[in-house]
């Protein structure tokens, strides 16, 4: 890579950065306004498209790998589907709907869900991999994405993500996802589809810190 073309990369990187942190930052206080709420959640669906194609398109320029894409999307599309058949059984993660805040949806669940998850889990497998190396990644990977999902829970409830029979968040939610988690960033762990993007790693920091100052402001 050029001197020039990996400026240009950096800068890229870091002006997306400040656009997530802009993005993110705004929702935290448009959730919060009477005013912007109906507004915020008009454009949910197309703001998670958005935030996560372009971070996984700085993972693969980071990684040029395609398989990287390609595994992304399958797995995005095999979680799409646990996901219909957890709202349509109640059996894997429990008794719980879709809202309609996001309303890109098929049998129940909305589009975006699965790849939101896939770039979590893609995210928490760089964060393992990059700063605890002596540990073996998809299983502390898997173990960071149900502690943002235990942080995320109620705030996804009150922004009616979903919701939870008896408004009730079971125990075996959490269980289900970080067994799946686990599960996916072992694939991407032993076919060596890991990354080193700090693109990943921030995005994760921001929707983490949006949920967590959201629970506490909601």
């Amino acid at each position: 890579m050029s001197p020039v073309t990996k400026t240009q990369k950096l800068r890229s990187e870091k002006n997306f950065t400040y656009l997530l942190i802009v993005l993110y930052g705004g929702g935290i206080i448009a959730h919060n306004s009477p005013l912007l709420y109906s507004f915020t959640q008009s454009i949910t669906d197309p703001l998670l498209f958005f935030t996560n194609a372009a971070v996984l398109f700085f993972a693969y320029q980071q990684s040029k790998d395609s398989r990287l894409i390609i595994a992304c999307v399958l797995a995005a599309i095999v979680t799409f589907f646990i996901e219909v058949a957890g709202v349509a059984t109640g059996q894997i993660f429990g008794e719980y709907a879709y809202g309609q805040t996001m309303k890109w949806q098929a049998w129940g669940v909305p589009f975006v869900i699965g790849f939101n998850w896939i770039m979590l889990i893609l995210a928490g497998l760089d964060i393992i991999t990059k700063h605890l190396k002596a540990l073996y990644p998809p299983l502390f990977a898997a173990l960071l994405v149900v502690g943002f999902d235990y942080i995320m829970e109620p705030v996804a409830i009150k922004l009616d993500y979903w919701q939870w029979a008896n408004n009730s968040i079971p125990l075996q939610n959490y269980i289900a996802w970080g067994i799946i988690a686990f599960l996916i960033a072992t694939i991407f762990h032993h076919t060596q589809l890991t990354t080193d993007s700090k693109i990943l790693r921030t995005y994760f920091l921001i929707q983490l810190i949006f949920f967590l100052l959201l629970r506490f402001s909601l």
